[in-house]
C-alpha cells in the first residue's frame, strides 16, 4: 500500500464519519410514502454493513484485497440509494464515501482511475428501477450532471490533499536522510582529524629518524675514519717522536669520545616522542578541531580548573565533551556551544551547554549511555536535560587524590 500521512488519514476517517452521520440522518428524516418503515430499517442495517466494510478497507494491507471491498461497499451504496429515486442527498453522501476510501488507500493515479469507474457504475445504474418491489424513478438528468460534477470536485480535491501530504512525507523522510548524511559526514570528519593527528605524528617521527640516520652516516662514518686514521698515523711515526705519539693519541680519545657522545644523543633523539595532550590541552584541542570542521562557535571557561585531573578523569572528561558536541551538531542543530568547568573540594564540574533545538522527548543513545557507564564507574554523575534556551549536558568527576564526594557549599 502507499504510505499514508498520519494527518491525511485522521483527516480521512473524520470525513468519513461525517459522510456516515449525514447518511444515517437523512435515512432516519427522508419522506418515503411508497416503501416506508422497512426501507428505514433495512438501510440502516446496510449502512452497519457498509461501515464494516470502510474499517476493512482501511486496515487491508494489499490492492487486491481493498479493490474487491470496495466492490462490495459499491453494491451497498447502489442498494442502499435505490429508494431514495431522485433525492440526491442521501446518494452524494453514500458516493462520497467510496470516494475517500479509495482516496485514503491507493495512490494517487490508481485512485483516479478507480474513482473514474466508480463514477461510470454509479451514473449508470441511476435509471428507473425496483426497490423493496416497489417501481422506484431515476434522478433528473440535471441533478445527475451536477451530482457527478460535485464527484469530480471532491476527488480533485482529494487528490491535491494527498499529493501535498506525500510531498510533505517525502520532505520529511528526506530530512531525515539528510540528518543522517551529516551524522555521518561529521563522525567521518572527526576521525579523519584524529588520523590526520596520528598521521602527523608519525610523519614528525619518521622524520626524526630519517635525521638521526642522516647525521649517522655522516657525522659518525667521518669521526670514525678520523680516528682509523690516527691509528695508522700514530704506528706509522717514528718511535723517538714521543710528543707527535702524544698528541695523535689526544687527538684521537677526544674524537672518540665525540663520536660516543654523538652516538648516545642520536639513540636519546630516536627514542624521545612527543608528550601527548591530556586534561584541559587535549580538550582544547579537540574543541579547535570541532569548531573549525563544523563551524559550530564552541566557547570554554576553564575557571580555576588544574591542566589535568587523572588519567581516568582526563578521559572521562573527553569523551563527555566529544559525545556532547556531536549530539549538538547533529541533532540539535545547535550553531553554539558553550564548556564550563569549576574546580571544587576532591571534584571537578563540567557543564555543556548548546543553543540545539532538538527534538523535546529524546531518548539515550548508545553515545549517552556509554558516558554515563563511564562517568558511574569512577564514582562520577552525569545529568542531562533540556533548558529553555537550549540543551544542557552536566557531570561531576572526582579528583584522583580527592575525597570522592561532592562539595554542594
Amino acid at each position: 500500500m502507499y504510505p499514508v500521512n498520519a494527518y491525511l488519514k485522521i483527516l480521512m476517517l473524520i470525513l468519513l464519519l461525517g459522510c456516515f452521520i449525514l447518511s444515517t440522518f437523512l435515512i432516519l428524516t427522508t419522506e418515503q410514502t411508497s416503501i416506508g418503515q422497512r426501507w428505514r430499517f433495512d438501510s440502516l442495517l446496510l449502512l452497519v454493513l457498509l461501515a464494516c466494510q470502510s474499517v476493512g478497507v482501511l486496515i487491508s494491507r494489499r490492492n487486491l484485497v481493498s479493490i474487491m471491498m470496495i466492490f462490495i461497499g459499491l453494491i451497498l451504496v447502489i442498494i442502499i440509494g435505490l429508494p431514495s429515486g431522485g433525492k440526491m442527498a442521501l446518494k452524494l453522501a453514500l458516493w462520497s464515501i467510496l470516494f475517500l476510501e479509495v482516496a485514503a488507500v491507493f495512490e494517487p493515479r490508481l485512485s483516479l482511475v478507480c474513482q473514474a469507474v466508480l463514477l461510470v457504475v454509479i451514473i449508470c445504474f441511476q435509471q428507473r428501477l425496483s426497490a423493496w418491489g416497489q417501481a422506484v424513478s431515476g434522478p433528473r438528468l440535471v441533478d445527475l450532471f451536477a451530482a457527478a460534477l460535485f464527484l469530480a470536485l471532491l476527488a480533485l480535491v482529494l487528490q491535491v490533499l494527498r499529493r501535498f501530504c506525500n510531498a510533505i512525507t517525502r520532505q520529511r523522510q528526506e530530512l531525515v536522510r539528510l540528518d543522517e548524511a551529516v551524522g555521518r559526514l561529521t563522525s567521518a570528519n572527526l576521525g579523519f582529524q584524529n588520523l590526520v593527528s596520528v598521521a602527523q605524528e608519525r610523519a614528525a617521527e619518521d622524520e626524526r629518524k630519517r635525521i638521526t640516520r642522516e647525521i649517522h652516516d655522516a657525522i659518525a662514518y667521518a669521526l670514525t675514519n678520523l680516528i682509523m686514521t690516527m691509528e695508522a698515523c700514530m704506528r706509522l711515526t717514528p718511535k723517538d717522536s714521543e710528543q707527535l705519539r702524544r698528541l695523535l693519541a689526544l687527538s684521537r680519545e677526544e674524537a672518540q669520545v665525540g663520536l660516543n657522545e654523538t652516538r648516545r644523543a642520536l639513540r636519546t633523539l630516536r627514542d624521545w616522542s612527543p608528550p601527548k595532550p591530556r586534561g584541559l590541552p587535549s580538550i582544547q584541542q579537540l574543541v579547535n578541531l570541532f569548531s573549525e570542521a563544523t563551524g559550530v562557535v564552541v566557547k570554554t571557561e576553564y575557571c580555576n580548573a588544574d591542566l589535568n585531573f587523572g588519567e581516568k578523569t582526563d578521559v572521562a572528561v573527553y569523551r563527555m565533551i566529544q559525545e556532547g558536541m556531536t549530539n549538538a551538531f547533529r541533532h540539535g542543530h545547535a550553531s553554539q556551544i558553550k564548556v564550563k568547568f569549576w574546580q571544587e573540594k576532591g571534584g571537578i564540574s563540567v557543564t555543556l551547554w548548546d543553543n540545539g533545538t532538538g527534538e523535546e522527548g529524546f531518548t539515550e543513545g548508545i553515545g549517552l549511555q556509554g558516558m554515563k557507564e563511564r562517568v558511574e564507574n569512577i564514582g562520577g554523575t552525569l545529568r542531562v536535560c533540556r533548558t529553555v534556551d537550549g540543551f544542557e549536558l552536566s557531570t561531576w568527576l572526582p579528583l584522583e587524590g580527592g575525597s570522592g564526594e561532592r562539595s554542594d557549599a
